[in-house]
C-alpha cells in the first residue's frame, strides 16, 4: 500500500505513525513532495528496489 495524506495547506498528517500504531508492521515515510502524477512511478521504483534487496536510501533514489 502507498498513500499520501495532506491538508489543503500541504501540511503532512502523521499517516505513517497512525498506520504503525494500527498494527502495520513496516511503514516507510519521507518528507519530500511527490507529485500525484509521479507517485505511481515513484512507488514502483521504490518498491522494486526494496524487493531487490536495496536499502531504503537506495530505494528512494531509484524511485526518483
Amino acid at each position: 500500500m502507498h498513500a499520501c495524506a495532506t491538508t489543503r495547506s500541504r501540511i503532512a498528517l502523521p499517516t505513517r505513525s497512525l498506520l504503525h500504531e494500527a498494527g502495520v508492521p513496516f511503514v516507510a515515510g519521507w518528507r519530500s513532495i511527490v507529485a500525484d502524477a509521479a507517485a505511481p512511478f515513484f512507488a514502483r521504483g521504490f518498491l522494486a528496489a526494496l524487493q531487490g534487496g536495496k536499502d531504503y536510501a537506495e530505494a528512494y533514489e531509484r524511485g526518483k
